[in-house]
């Protein structure tokens, strides 16, 4: 009975520090007689680490189902490739942000609110960090480097 009541304790309170981290707001607007709404969802990073982020369209997505083959390739094969160079983001199959501790990341969308995921760097495993400390030094384009992004549709 006690580690039910630990568990139950303990997932509430990763629970509700998660959502601490993420605010959503929506904002109406009118413009040419139009009715404009926008939405956004920013996630504040607290901690003293870098925040690994990705998105999904409908559920939560753990780090080992995202970094997964997805078609003909996985994330991390795409991340250690050099020959993608020309290789355009999907916002739900490569999209990956650092969000920097005491930094922002600003997600403004119009239709359904995309989930956002995310996970203390440390807490990966050590080959997907090395990949990703690699890629934020020597790769333009593989992070998305701006704190907001705008999904359509």
């Amino acid at each position: 009975m006690k580690q039910i009541i630990f568990s139950t304790v303990f997932c509430s309170q990763l629970f509700f520090s998660q959502n601490n981290l993420i605010n959503q707001d929506k904002s109406v607007y009118q413009l040419d007689n139009k009715i404009i709404e926008l939405k956004t969802v920013s996630l504040y990073n607290e901690y003293d680490e870098d925040l690994i982020v990705w998105l999904s369209k409908s559920k939560k997505e753990d780090y080992k189902s995202y970094f997964s083959k997805k078609g003909d390739f996985s994330l991390l094969e795409w991340l250690n490739d050099d020959n993608f160079s020309d290789y355009t983001i999907d916002v739900y199959s490569t999209f990956l942000k650092i969000v920097k501790p005491k930094n922002s990341f600003i997600i403004l969308y119009d239709k359904d609110a995309p989930v956002v995921n995310y996970i203390r760097k440390n807490e990966l495993p050590q080959y997907i960090r090395k990949t990703i400390s690699r890629i934020e030094k020597d790769s333009d384009f593989k992070l998305y480097k701006s704190n907001y992004i705008f999904i359509k549709g």
